[in-house]
């Protein structure tokens, strides 16, 4: 899925000694309005940050970081929007972080600490025009990664500055957003699978927004300099997103609005989520939420048939059931489906056929019948994210019923289980229903 990465950046506003200025020269300030920017997504794809951006009536744009011969460039073009006053200064930060200044263009930069700033930049004294364009570039040795800095511009009696897209500068912000199958509030590793595409939401305490959708491992990253922001996951969204579905079908195992400080990074900002199984199962029984999904007995016949060679009645051959065996294996966790190469297609059967009233066992035949809807393109009608969301959950509480969660749970005269507070009958009914008990498909399991 597209990952849509729209940030709004208000330039903080910075008082700062200043140094060697002229006697008109007066603090810094951006007048700009809020605007929306491009991003750059870093090395990894986990981070991104601002690439353009209005600092007195000049748009600043990065062009790019190319590294080439053991350098690492950073360009940037400079280009005025009819302001009335002519730009006379423009400089880049060179954090602490960046090697020694290789080379620059246009000729005429210094190096140093910018009198108008107080911070260590690249300063070019060089006049441009309301309507003209330059480009700007710097070079380091070596190998300089992708980060946030600050640039400024004099284009008037006052120096503005912003944040953009820079050399290796700032910290970061991150987390995940993930199924909190044991509603715990806590991130169990491995065990509970990150949500895609929620929008999450980094707010300055200027008013300035960033916000970053999470990727198919339910992780976001900001790349901030120092300061406080408030991280939060609005239940509303102006994007395409998925954070209405996961408001409305989704209970919150945690605050959805956290207090970060930055530097150094702040790393694991989770926020966990627990799917509301019994307002999901009243959905499909009312017809809310829409089903064309097929139910085990349905996809045990097409197993068997694909054992026999395509032999008997089947929507599937046997090469395209293999491919869906080879999908499931791949979906969200390693447990509870990996299948003996050579064997997969028996091992499957074997699954959908035990009719044992364990109800794990229950849950991974509806779970496997489930993940066979999935990957073929049946089951929830226009709500493939939620889906998708509820199959990972189920996931997980099988996984955690094999690593040993907290609680115990007898069920009639057969041995305990260790559960977690989780209802895995819920999670049983849910899944069946979605497989076509109501609201679609075949209907009923057998």
């Amino acid at each position: 899925m597209t990952q849509s990465r729209k940030f709004v950046l208000v330039a903080i506003v910075l008082a700062v000694a200043i140094v060697g200025c002229s006697s008109h020269d007066e603090p810094m300030s951006i007048q700009n309005p809020p605007r929306e920017s491009d991003s750059v997504v870093l090395a990894g794809g986990a981070s991104a940050v601002t690439s353009s951006i209005v600092i007195d009536g000049y748009d600043v744009q990065f062009d790019g970081r190319q590294f080439s011969g053991g350098n690492t460039t950073f360009s940037y073009t400079v280009s005025g929007m009819g302001s009335e006053h002519t730009l006379s200064h423009f400089a880049l930060e060179l954090p602490d972080c960046a090697p020694a200044v290789h080379s620059f263009s246009p000729a005429g930069g210094t190096v140093g600490v910018d009198p108008h700033t107080g911070l260590y930049s690249i300063k070019w004294d060089l006049e441009l025009g309301a309507n003209e364009s330059r480009s700007y570039s710097v070079t380091f040795a070596g190998d300089v990664p992708l980060g946030i800095i600050r640039a400024s511009v004099k284009a008037s009696t006052e120096v503005g500055l912003a944040e953009i897209a820079g050399p290796c500068g700032g910290f970061e912000i991150s987390g995940t957003i993930y199924i909190d199958a044991d509603s715990n509030g806590v991130l169990n590793g491995a065990d509970e699978p990150g949500i895609e595409n929620v929008t999450v939401t980094l707010e300055d305490g200027n008013g300035g927004i960033e916000t970053y959708t999470t990727d198919a491992s339910g992780t976001y990253s900001f790349l901030r300099l120092s300061g406080t922001f408030t991280l939060r996951i609005d239940a509303a969204t102006s994007a395409d997103d998925f954070n209405e579905e996961l408001a409305e079908s989704f209970s919150p195992s945690g605050p959805t609005t956290v207090i970060v400080t930055v530097g150094p990074d702040s790393p694991g900002n989770n926020f966990g989520y627990d799917p509301k199984a019994d307002k999901i199962i009243v959905d499909l029984d009312t017809g809310v939420l829409l089903t064309d999904g097929e139910p085990v007995k349905f996809w045990k016949r097409e197993i068997r048939s694909a054992i026999n060679g395509g032999k008997g009645q089947s929507e599937f051959d046997p090469t395209t059931m293999a491919l869906f065996l080879e999908e499931i294996q791949m979906l969200f966790l390693p447990e509870p489906f990996q299948f003996t190469p050579g064997n997969e297609l028996q091992e499957a059967l074997d699954v959908l056929s035990d009719n044992s009233k364990d109800p794990v066992i229950q849950l991974k035949r509806e779970l496997l019948a489930a993940e066979f809807n999935e990957v073929s393109g049946k089951g929830l009608i226009e709500a493939d994210e939620l889906q998708r969301a509820l199959i990972s959950w189920a996931e997980s509480l099988v996984a955690q019923l094999s690593t040993g969660p907290s609680a115990s749970i007898k069920y009639g005269d057969g041995p305990v289980r260790v559960l977690s507070s989780f209802d895995v009958d819920d999670a049983s009914l849910l899944l069946n229903k979605l497989n076509g008990a109501t609201g679609g498909g075949s209907g009923g399991e057998g």
